[in-house]
């Protein structure tokens, strides 16, 4: 099996995760990466390590793809440098700061004929990809999906406020609406934002919470509704997405990567539970997806595209209704 090299920008804690996944899939490998600080790059002795883009496109011909995990901000320079270099593209969630950014990267590397691949790990998690498995049993049990809620929460605001690393993810909304719109992508495969709030309250980063209400398209059928809301300010590292039937409710919990059933006047029935590490697991799954897609020669763009109309919808919203308010 040819084994299929990449090179990697930013050497965050997320870019350990894509090391550790790549280094357990055979077929690939990191050969290069890139960090400006070089006190990070001087961990990776073994590699090509380079302290700018430039240099290292430059000097690295035979990459089959480039991960960039670099702040958010950065995400549409670094990656329209990559693909105007011809090399593939894989972009951290989200691969850009607006609708028209992602689709100038889409069709800039169609029109080369390259591969963008949206990294959307929380789609990859072990709890989600059960719960697809299981939901015609699930509705069997239950009766049919009536609504759904999730709730995404990291405990990134402290007493010394908002560290320089978390500033760099911009803001709650675009650091975990990617993650829960994914997931119910995923499941329902249509839906559409139909309200927005994005609260700052002051802090030095776009959004610290969000509430966002939306409709979905359940098994072709019924047509239904629900709320994702995402906060940095609870003190907690909890992620959940349930999805309310006729006679109870599914919990997907992200945090315990567990299912459970939850049905009035009954004890909780947890029906799955996975030990892995989370992170890990997720971006195991995915690159194992990123394997397939190069050796295919396909993206991804299509079902990113669903995620990311949604996710700059609600901006747009929140701003059209923030404006009507003034």
């Amino acid at each position: 099996m040819k084994q299929l090299k990449l090179g990697i920008v930013g050497l965050g804690r997320i870019s350990q995760i894509w090391i550790r996944a790549l280094s357990g899939t055979e077929g690939m490998h990191v050969q290069a990466v890139c960090d400006i600080d070089p006190g990070k790059t001087s961990n990776f002795q073994t590699l090509n390590a380079y302290d700018s883009v430039d240099k290292m496109l430059q000097a690295e011909k035979d990459l089959d793809a480039v991960i960039v995990a670099t702040s958010t901000k950065t995400h549409f320079d670094i990656g329209r440098l990559i693909l105007e270099s011809g090399n593939n593209l894989v972009m951290e969630k989200p691969t850009a700061c607006d609708m028209g950014s992602f689709e100038h990267l889409a069709r800039l590397a169609r029109d080369r004929s390259l591969i963008l691949y949206n990294a959307l790990h929380f789609s990859f998690s072990d709890e989600l990809l059960w719960y697809i498995e299981h939901e015609n049993y699930l509705e069997q049990q239950l009766g049919e999906q009536k609504a759904f809620i999730s709730t995404f929460s990291d405990p990134y605001l402290g007493d010394a406020g908002i560290s320089k690393e978390n500033e760099g993810l911009v803001g709650s909304w675009f650091d975990s609406g990617p993650n829960a719109l994914s997931v119910l992508a995923k499941i329902f495969g249509e839906i559409e934002v139909t309200y927005s709030f994005l609260g700052k309250e002051g802090f030095q980063v776009e959004n610290l919470a969000s509430h966002i209400l939306l409709d979905a398209k359940a098994n072709s059928r019924n047509r239904l509704f629900g709320s994702i809301m995402t906060t940095w300010s609870s003190g907690v590292n909890r992620k959940l997405s349930n999805v309310v039937y006729e006679r109870g409710f599914v919990e997907i919990d992200h945090t315990l990567q567990s299912v459970s059933i939850i049905e009035p006047g009954r004890a909780v029935n947890v029906i799955y539970k996975h030990d892995g590490e989370r992170l890990l697991t997720h971006y195991i799954g995915m690159v194992r997806d990123l394997l397939e897609k190069i050796n295919e020669c396909t993206d991804n763009v299509d079902s990113a595209r669903v995620v990311y109309k949604q996710l700059f919808r609600a901006i747009d919203l929140n701003r059209r209704i923030t404006d009507a308010r003034k």
